[in-house]
Formats: C-alpha cells, sequence, structure tokens
C-alpha cells in the first residue's frame, strides 16, 4: 500500500497514512524524492521518460495526459523531435560563433620579427621557431644566424589557419638546410611558397616562419648551465 493515497478533491491534496496529516501534492513530491529539488526532479523525468514529460503541461503548450493514448503517442512523438532538432540547431549555431570569432581573433594577428641570436635557444630544446613577414626578414635573420656561430641549419616554413574550421596549420616548406648556404632567391621563395599556399584551397595565410637549429655542443652546454644554476638556488 502506497503511503499517501489521493484525496481526489479540488486541491489535489493528499493523505499521509503514516502520519494522518493532509498533505498538498507538492508536499508529497518533496517527502517521496528527498533532497531532490523540483528542477532536478525535472530534469531526471525528462531523461528516464520522455514522452511523459513532454505530454505534461508547460507554458504555451496544452497538457495531452486527457487525450487518448494513440494521440498522445503521436503528439508526443512530434514534440520530442521538435525539441531534437532545436537543440541541433542551437548547438550547430554555438559551433558557427566559435569559428567566427576564432577567424576574426587569427585575421587581426600581427607578428613582429625577433632578431636571431643564441637567446633563443631554452634550456633543454635544440631549436627555436621565429616568425616573420617578408623575403627581406629572411634574408636578415639568415645573416643573423650565420653570425651567432651556434647555428648550425635552418628550415621554412608558413603558419594559417583552416578557414573552415579555425585550426591553426603549421607547413614545413623548407626543410633543414646549412646557415652557410646562400640564402633562397626572391623568385624561389616567393614561387615556393605561393605554390604551397594555392595546393590548399582551405589554408589562410598569417605568417612566415623560420626554424633554427642550435649545435648539439651550445645545446648541450646551455642545458647544463640551466640545470647548475637550478641546483644552486635550491
Amino acid at each position: 500500500m502506497s503511503r499517501f493515497v489521493s484525496l481526489k478533491d479540488k486541491g489535489r491534496n493528499y493523505l499521509d497514512t503514516v502520519t494522518g496529516e493532509t498533505v498538498s501534492k507538492r508536499q508529497r513530491d518533496k517527502a517521496m524524492r528527498g533532497s531532490l529539488s523540483n528542477e532536478m526532479a525535472a530534469k531526471m523525468n525528462k531523461i528516464t521518460n520522455p514522452e511523459l514529460a513532454v505530454s505534461r503541461p508547460a507554458r504555451g503548450r496544452t497538457s495531452l495526459l486527457k487525450k487518448s493514448e494513440t494521440e498522445r503517442a503521436l503528439i508526443a512523438a512530434a514534440r520530442i523531435e521538435d525539441e531534437q532538432r532545436r537543440i541541433e540547431l542551437l548547438k550547430k549555431a554555438r559551433e558557427e560563433a566559435f569559428i567566427k570569432r576564432t577567424l576574426q581573433r587569427k585575421a587581426n594577428k600581427k607578428v613582429t620579427p625577433k632578431h636571431i641570436s643564441t637567446r633563443l635557444l631554452k634550456a633543454g630544446m635544440r631549436g627555436a621557431r621565429v616568425p616573420f613577414n617578408t623575403y627581406a626578414d629572411y634574408v636578415t635573420m639568415l645573416k643573423e644566424a650565420k653570425a651567432t656561430g651556434k647555428i648550425i641549419a635552418y628550415g621554412l616554413g608558413m603558419q594559417g589557419y583552416n578557414e573552415n574550421t579555425g585550426q591553426d596549420l603549421s607547413i614545413t616548406v623548407f626543410t633543414l638546410a646549412s646557415v652557410n648556404n646562400k640564402p633562397l632567391s626572391e623568385e624561389v621563395f616567393e614561387e615556393t611558397f605561393l605554390e604551397e599556399r594555392e595546393s590548399r584551397m582551405y589554408f589562410i595565410f598569417q605568417h612566415y616562419w623560420m626554424h633554427v637549429a642550435f649545435s648539439n655542443e651550445y645545446a648541450e652546454k646551455r642545458a647544463a648551465t640551466a640545470k647548475s644554476r637550478k641546483s644552486k638556488r635550491k
């Protein structure tokens, strides 16, 4: 026997057979749920019994509980389908808005070329990547790399993003070559990068980059120095 018995009055009250008190429907629901709030219970009902949830009265719609079982099932199914469609459209709109914000941020991104020096090398690393904008920047950076006496090779590539998804893309165009080699001609530089960009219709170019590789001896020396300084601090 259920603890609560409906009194079938206009106030939809119930008799608590344990205490003998007359309680409202809300008090009955609270007693049956324990500490679970009305909002949380509604969310759980929506998951466990979606057809019953959409059949109940809500703002902007009438109750289906008094209709026949067949009518209730058909209308409930339509409401569930509409809700799923609404959720999918909302999710798609949010994804599109996120991509739009990402593309706007990337389109406005600017780079300032750095001077090539041994300061670029971080402890534990053997190379560093430096952004630049023009062929003239490349020539200057290559001269600086050679002048350090510690950089032995360099490679070139370009940074950009996918115009459809906003995903960052880093593309290597020229693999590592000795810094002692002559600089690429401006014609080869421009034509090769242009060909790589045109082969990727989705690619939005942002800037070029140069990857410089330090000699193993110098990289190990920097790592040992950093380790020594760290141990002294302790």
